[in-house]
């Protein structure tokens, strides 16, 4: 039996041994592998850099094994012993010479593949890859998408500043033009883009992501995404009650010239009877004749008749030089009851008149609180500005 013995040899748990000190060394950044939202931003390359020398490193390992090992060959480095202190086994060996003279024999020994360990160690690793690859698409999309956000939300509050300032012109000229003791409803414009609807497609909590971002105080950045919001749902709070405050404004009056015109319709009615009742007094006379009546004629053919067929009536005019003289002149003749119908239907026009005005009042006073208060939130929106990152 021989031996053949060879310098130099390849070790097979070199790749393994040198793993094991890479895979100690990438420990810490395991579990930032797994969750890249939870990895700081100076850490990624880090970590990025490990898994692709540990891949580039696998698949090198995982070719040169695969490569098919030449044929030892002799060389004068080879030693053939006679020496039987190496026993060799038939199935580890291949008989290629033989000499009989020389009672020797020269035997090859069978290449025995190594253990090939990598094979288990790479899908791990292509599934540790696989995993920090999503990772890293899903952190910068989210990071890509919460900027857009942000810049969105700043943006839209920069541009409210314009209609806030067109809203309050607006209400200073209508407060101007309802102040006229003239019966005329001025034009008030409520501007649409007040209400907010562009800011229900945002989403907040991007917004807090965004200034959290660029604050790294999570505190102080939600103070300041509460107070954005907050300034928005102000201004849409605004909106809705300066539209709700106006409709009703514009509901009350129509109602009040409503029963004004009813009212009106009844005294030409009660005026009417009243006459024909005089005239049946003077036997067919002219009811002119009569004093009592025909003060209160001249009332009526004065300011009632002549635009009875239009209605274009002022209200304040009336109430001025018509319904209060015709109140006076109806006093002279409260022992008439011919004129209570007359009476009521008189007063209760007057009464509608200063409803009328009343509701003008109370619009004032609404309208001009809502101009405070969207003054004061034009003056709050430069400094939410700034603080947004």
């Amino acid at each position: 039996m021989f031996r053949l013995q060879k310098k130099g040899f390849y070790n097979p748990f070199f790749c393994l041994t040198f793993l094991r000190s890479i895979a100690k060394s990438i420990y810490p950044y395991y579990f930032s592998l797994l969750n890249l939202t939870t990895m700081s931003v100076q850490r990624l390359p880090q970590a990025v850099l490990c898994i692709l020398l540990l891949a580039h490193f696998s698949v090198t390992h995982a070719q040169k094994n695969t490569r098919p090992k030449p044929a030892p060959e002799l060389t004068p480095d080879t030693v053939i012993s006679s020496a039987d202190t190496l026993p060799i086994r038939a199935m580890d060996s291949v008989q290629i010479a033989t000499h009989p003279a020389q009672n020797t024999t020269v035997l090859l020994l069978k290449e025995t593949p190594g253990k090939d360990n990598m094979k288990y160690v790479f899908p791990i690793l292509t599934l540790l890859l696989g995993i920090l690859v999503n990772r890293v698409i899903d952190y910068f999309s989210q990071h890509k998408r919460v900027s857009r956000t942000g810049r969105r939300w700043k943006a839209e509050l920069t541009l409210m500043e314009s209609p806030i300032q067109q809203q309050i012109d607006s209400l200073d000229t209508f407060v101007k033009e309802l102040n006229k003791d003239v019966y005329d409803i001025p034009k008030l414009s409520i501007f649409p883009s007040l209400k907010g609807d562009v800011f229900r497609s945002l989403d907040k909590s991007e917004l807090l992501s965004y200034i959290q971002r660029k604050s790294r105080n999570y505190t102080e950045a939600v103070k300041k995404a509460n107070k954005v919001v907050g300034t928005v749902d102000i201004l849409t709070n605004h909106y809705d009650v300066l539209k709700e405050k106006f409709n009703e404004f514009l509901a009350k009056t129509s109602q009040c010239n409503q029963e004004l015109t009813e009212h009106l319709q009844h005294l030409l009615r009660s005026f009417s009877q009243y006459g024909t009742a005089v005239e049946k007094q003077h036997g067919g006379a002219n009811p002119l004749s009569d004093d009592g009546y025909r003060s209160l004629h001249d009332l009526f053919d004065a300011h009632i008749y002549p635009k009875q067929d239009t209605g274009d009536y002022d209200i304040y005019e009336l109430k001025d030089r018509f319904f209060i003289p015709l109140i006076e002149a109806l006093g002279h003749l409260r022992h008439d009851d011919r004129t209570l119908d007359i009476q009521d239907h008189a007063t209760a026009c007057l009464n509608t008149i200063h409803a009328i005005k009343a509701e003008k009042g109370y619009m004032v006073h609404n309208a001009g609180i809502i101009k405070e208060r969207y003054e004061a939130s034009l003056k709050e929106l430069p400094d939410i500005l700034k603080k947004m990152p």
